[in-house]
């Protein structure tokens, strides 16, 4: 079982983007996601920086479509948007999260991935996505 473990959380370390290698700008629609920090202790807020890294502004419902999952996918918080908001290009975003999950249960330690839409003037979708881990 530690085996299983350490595998585990070996994978999870491999998968992480540990390059810190800042925003990649493009023509066209793109969104670029990362988490302030990449470890959280149990219970402070995590806060994505989203910046609209194309040339054309993004548009979303105001939640950037805004997930938080586990990183084999089991969705743990979804943001509610309802107001429509434009990201001009260059410009950023932040979304925080409370390290509640939809059911009300607090997220325990583990590897956590948010993942962030938006979508370009002809209604194309962009998507993003940035790991992060929530130690005791």
């Amino acid at each position: 079982m530690a085996a299983g473990a350490a595998s585990g959380l070996l994978a999870g370390l491999l998968l992480m983007d540990t390059s810190g290698g800042g925003i990649v700008y493009v023509e066209g629609p793109s969104i670029t996601v990362d988490a302030d920090r990449r470890d959280y202790q149990k219970g402070n807020m995590v806060t994505a920086i989203i910046v609209n890294s194309g040339s054309v502004p993004l548009e979303s419902d105001g939640s950037w479509g805004f997930r938080v999952t586990g990183l084999s996918g089991m969705l743990m918080y979804e943001a509610v948007g309802s107001e429509a908001d434009v990201l001009e290009p260059g410009l950023r975003a932040t979304m925080t999260w409370d390290q509640i999950k939809d059911d009300g249960d607090a997220a325990l330690e583990g590897l956590y991935r948010i993942s962030v839409e938006g979508y370009g003037p002809g209604g194309e979708s962009v998507r993003d996505s940035a790991t992060f881990s929530i130690w005791k």
